[in-house]
C-alpha cells in the first residue's frame, strides 16, 4: 500500500536475460500487459489487461522513449509506435504504469504508459556484441559506451546494425538497418541538463497472415501445414513476389518493393533539464522527431485449389499459368493451392512530432505524512501524412521462398492479370478504390495536469487530473466521400501501350477534391 499507482520496472539485468529483440516482445514480460507480436517491430497489438486489443498498435496505451511519446497516438493504422522504436544495448530500463492514474501521466494513455529509458553514462565502460542466427541468415552487431568526462560532464553512445534474411524463408534480406543514439549530460549541484539525439533507419519483414490446414472437430481441432509449407519456417512473401506495379499518391505508375517491409526512419533531437529551485523540483523535456517510413503487407484473401480460383475469378474455361519464378510460362493443370492476395503498401510520408512537457513538484510535510504535489503542462504537435495503396494479385502456395505469381486467362484467351496482378486496387468483393486514401493532417495537443499524493506510514492515497485539448487540421483525399470524386480509371500501368483487363481496375485519388478536416476536441 506504499504506492498509489500500479507500476513495474524491467531493469538492465532483467533485459539481458530476455531472449527477444523486439519492443513488443519485451513488453510481453510486463505483468498486466498483453502484447501480440511475431517479434517484429511495427506489426504488433498491445493493450492493458481488461481493455480491448486493437488490430494493430496500442490504442489505450502510450509508448514513450525517455519520457516523451514516440507517436502522439498509438492507434494510427499501418503506423504503430513500435515501428519507430528499437531496443538495443543503449536501453537502461523499461518502466510501466498501468490503469488508474496512467491517463493523467500522459495524453492518449487511458490504459497505461510504457517508457523506454536510455543509459546516460554514469559509470565508465562499454560493450560490443556480435550475434548470428542459428539455422538462419541474420547477422547483428551492437555496441554501447559511456563515461564521466569530469567537471560534471558525462556521455553515452550506442546502437546496432543488422542484415539478413531472418528466421523465415523469403529469399531476400528481410532485415537491414540499425540505429545510433547518443546523449551528453551536464550535472550540477541542484540538477542536470541533457542533450540527446537518435538516428534510426531499419527495416524488418512483415510476418503477417499465412494459410493453414484445419480439420477434426470443434472439440478436437487439428491444425496442420499445407502441402509443401511449414508455418514455423515460411512467410507469405518470396523473392518472386518481392516487387509489383502500382499507383503512387500522384496517380502515376510506380513499383513497390516488398523488401522494404516495415521500415522506420527517425531523426530526433531532444533536451532534458531538471533542477531543484526553492524547494520545488522543476523539469522540462523537449524533443523534435523527423519520422517517416513504409508499411508492406500481403494477405491471403482467398486460398483454394487452382480450379476453384480460376472459376471464381475468370469463369468457366479460364486457365492459369505461372507469371514468374522457375516455372514462368508453365500452365497449371492440377489442383495445387493458389491464393488471391491483398497487397498493401503504405507510404508514411511524414509522421513528425514535437513535444514538450514542463512540470514542477514539491514534497510537503503534512502532519505525520508527506504530501507530494505536481503541476505541469504538456504541448505537442503530430503530423500524419500517409498514403494507403491496395492491390489484388494471384500467387501459388509452393512454400519456402518459392511462392510465385500466377496469371489468369479467360476461356476466350483474354489475359485477366498482369504479372499476377488482378487489379490495381481491389478487384474482388469490394469497390476497386476502397480504402485507397491519402491523409495530410496536423494534430495539436495542449494538456495541463496536476496530481497530489499523500503518504503516511505504509499507506498512500493519490489523486490526479488532466485536461486534454486538441485541434486537427488538414486534408483527406478519398473517393469514398462521393460528391463526384473519381476513384477508378483505366490506365497503362505497365507501359506497354495497351490497356489490359487488369488495367481497367486502377484505383486513384481525387487530387482536386480533397475533404477538409478542421475540428477541435477536449
Amino acid at each position: 500500500l506504499d504506492t498509489a499507482i500500479s507500476a513495474s520496472v524491467i531493469d538492465e539485468t532483467d533485459l539481458a536475460k530476455l531472449s527477444v529483440s523486439s519492443v513488443a516482445g519485451i513488453i510481453q514480460n510486463i505483468p498486466g500487459i498483453r502484447a501480440e507480436t511475431s517479434d517484429i517491430d511495427g506489426f504488433s497489438a498491445i493493450t492493458v489487461r481488461g481493455l480491448p486489443l486493437s488490430g494493430d498498435g496500442s490504442k489505450f496505451l502510450q509508448l514513450q522513449e525517455d519520457g516523451l511519446p514516440v507517436l502522439e497516438f498509438g492507434d494510427l493504422h499501418f503506423a504503430s509506435a513500435d515501428q519507430f522504436l528499437r531496443a538495443d544495448l543503449t536501453l537502461s530500463q523499461v518502466q510501466a504504469i498501468r490503469g488508474g492514474s496512467a491517463s493523467t501521466f500522459a495524453s492518449n494513455s487511458p490504459g497505461g504508459v510504457i517508457n523506454f529509458i536510455s543509459r546516460t553514462g554514469e559509470t565508465a565502460g562499454g560493450v560490443m556484441q556480435v550475434s548470428s542466427g542459428v539455422g538462419h541468415d541474420l547477422k547483428r552487431i551492437d555496441f554501447a559506451y559511456g563515461s564521466p568526462l569530469g567537471d560534471g560532464w558525462r556521455f553515452h553512445v550506442g546502437g546496432f546494425y543488422r542484415q539478413g534474411e531472418g528466421p523465415r524463408d523469403i529469399g531476400y534480406d528481410g532485415f537491414k538497418g540499425g540505429q545510433v543514439k547518443a546523449n551528453v549530460t551536464r550535472q550540477f549541484s541542484n540538477g542536470h541538463i541533457r542533450v540527446y539525439a537518435k538516428y534510426l533507419d531499419d527495416r524488418q519483414p512483415n510476418y503477417s497472415l499465412y494459410p493453414i490446414g484445419l480439420s477434426g472437430t470443434n472439440e478436437a481441432p487439428k491444425i496442420s501445414d499445407l502441402p509443401g509449407n511449414a508455418i514455423r519456417r515460411n512467410a507469405y512473401e518470396s523473392r518472386f513476389t518481392q516487387s509489383y506495379l502500382g499507383v503512387d499518391q500522384n496517380n502515376n505508375p510506380t513499383t513497390f518493393d516488398v523488401a522494404n517491409g516495415l521500415r522506420g526512419i527517425t531523426k530526433s533531437i531532444g533536451l532534458e533539464a531538471q533542477f531543484d529551485i526553492a524547494g520545488w523540483t522543476v523539469s522540462n523535456r523537449f524533443r523534435f522527431a523527423d519520422i517517416s517510413g513504409e508499411y508492406n503487407e500481403s494477405i491471403p484473401m482467398v486460398s483454394a485449389p487452382a480450379p476453384a480460383i480460376a472459376f471464381l475469378l475468370g469463369g468457366p474455361g479460364s486457365t492459369l499459368a505461372y507469371a514468374d519464378g522457375p516455372s514462368a510460362g508453365q500452365a497449371i493443370n492440377d489442383a495445387r493451392l493458389l491464393a488471391l492476395s491483398i497487397r498493401i503498401n503504405v507510404q508514411q510520408n511524414q509522421m513528425d512530432n514535437a513535444t514538450n512537457d514542463l512540470r514542477a513538484s514539491r514534497v510537503w510535510q503534512v502532519g505525520e505524512g508527506k504530501l507530494t504535489t505536481t503541476a505541469g503542462v504538456y504541448n505537442s504537435s503530430q503530423s500524419v501524412d500517409m498514403y494507403w495503396n491496395f492491390a489484388n494479385s494471384i500467387n501459388d502456395l509452393a512454400g519456402g521462398d518459392r511462392n510465385a505469381p500466377v496469371n489468369l486467362t479467360s476461356a476466350g484467351g483474354v489475359p485477366l492479370t498482369d504479372g499476377g496482378t488482378y487489379a490495381y486496387g481491389f478487384g474482388f468483393a469490394v469497390p476497386v478504390a476502397e480504402y485507397h486514401n491519402r491523409y495530410d493532417l496536423k494534430y495539436k495537443v495542449l494538456a495541463p495536469y496536476g496530481s497530489a499524493n499523500y503518504q503516511i506510514g505504509k499507506l498512500a492515497v493519490g489523486a490526479s487530473v488532466r485536461w486534454d485539448r486538441g485541434s486537427v487540421a488538414g486534408r483527406v483525399f478519398s473517393p469514398s466521400y462521393g460528391g463526384g470524386r473519381i476513384g477508378q480509371i483505366a490506365a497503362d500501368i505497365n507501359g506497354n501501350g495497351a490497356i489490359s483487363v487488369a488495367e481497367t481496375k486502377v484505383a486513384i485519388l481525387p487530387l482536386t477534391q480533397p475533404a477538409v478536416v478542421d475540428y477541435d476536441y477536449n
